[in-house]
């Protein structure tokens, strides 16, 4: 059932989509109006009137971690890195005030963004690893869930995986992603395959449920036939794209190279190279299938 809070949420974007910006700066409108007005902005690109727009929605409403987010995407934008890092800080700080609190895990994957680049890596993966904390199935250590996954991955690979489990979990998958190719990249690579293993996980499930609803005959056979289903269905195959699902794939292979699985290595990099729109994954496999390496790791300034 819609929660009343839901259910206003979703009557105020519906109002939202059908506004225009104001030629002037709004006076009387509510503060969450004027946020969207912002948004409105930033998504054409006029960074400063959206600036102006968040602003102003801060002065009708001082403790707005929302506005201070998005004054913190304006400064990304503008490639004022630090600026972004402190409005993204304090957006953090405020988040108990967020209507939405799940919206907490965008304002921390926009400052682990903010840590990678500016070559903060502690910081990095301890944000990270605030996210991955509130992810239940995977943090709760009398769930061997996570392990089973890497266990059957080296011994039978990723189908195996695949016809036993599923996992529903959205807000920690891109967090899971992210920590997995980090460690990777930094020799740690037992810790690659647990995050890599469960995050292919997480973002198979999504799509195979998906094709389980629209066609209920549908069994999972293998990850590749059910690529070739996901042609069919647009929608999904931006999902794909979109959680950089064949980024993962690829980094998990490599994971289960270096941990000493080259043959489900080699399936995974087969799959990537087949199937990926994206020429730097394919590119990437292509050249792990003829000649398998470790790749260098990434220097972390110690």
């Amino acid at each position: 059932m819609m929660s009343g809070k839901t259910g206003l949420l979703i009557a105020c974007l519906l109002l939202v989509s059908a506004l225009q910006i104001p030629a002037q700066e709004p006076s009387d409108e509510p503060p969450w109006l004027v946020l969207e007005y912002g948004k409105m902005s930033f998504d054409r690109g006029e960074y400063g009137q959206a600036l102006r727009f968040f602003r102003q929605a801060i002065e009708k409403q001082a403790l707005f971690p929302e506005a201070e987010m998005w004054i913190g995407a304006v400064f990304e934008e503008e490639g004022e890195y630090e600026l972004a890092e402190k409005q993204y800080r304090r957006a953090y700080e405020m988040r108990n005030l967020l209507y939405v609190p799940e919206e907490k895990y965008a304002i921390m994957y926009n400052l682990s963004r903010i840590y990678y680049f500016g070559g903060k890596y502690s910081k990095y993966e301890e944000m990270l690893q605030t996210i991955i904390r509130d992810d239940v199935q995977f943090k709760d250590r009398n769930s061997e869930l996570p392990f089973l996954f890497v266990k059957n991955m080296k011994e039978s690979g990723i189908d195996k995986v695949l016809s036993l489990y599923r996992v529903n979990v959205t807000f920690s998958l891109n967090a899971h992603s992210q920590m997995g190719i980090f460690y990777y990249k930094t020799g740690r690579f037992d810790r690659a395959t647990l995050h890599l293993a469960y995050s292919a996980v997480l973002l198979c499930s999504r799509f195979l449920d998906e094709l389980k609803k629209s066609d209920p005959d549908f069994k999972f056979r293998s990850l590749a036939e059910s690529l070739t289903l996901l042609q069919k269905h647009p929608m999904l195959k931006e999902y794909l794209l979109d959680v950089e699902g064949f980024q993962v794939l690829y980094y998990l292979g490599a994971a289960l190279y270096a941990e000493g699985a080259p043959v489900h290595a080699a399936a995974l990099w087969t799959l990537v190279s087949e199937w990926s729109p994206q020429a730097v994954w394919k590119d990437r496999s292509l050249k792990k299938l003829r000649s398998p390496y470790i790749e260098p790791l990434l220097n972390l300034g110690n």
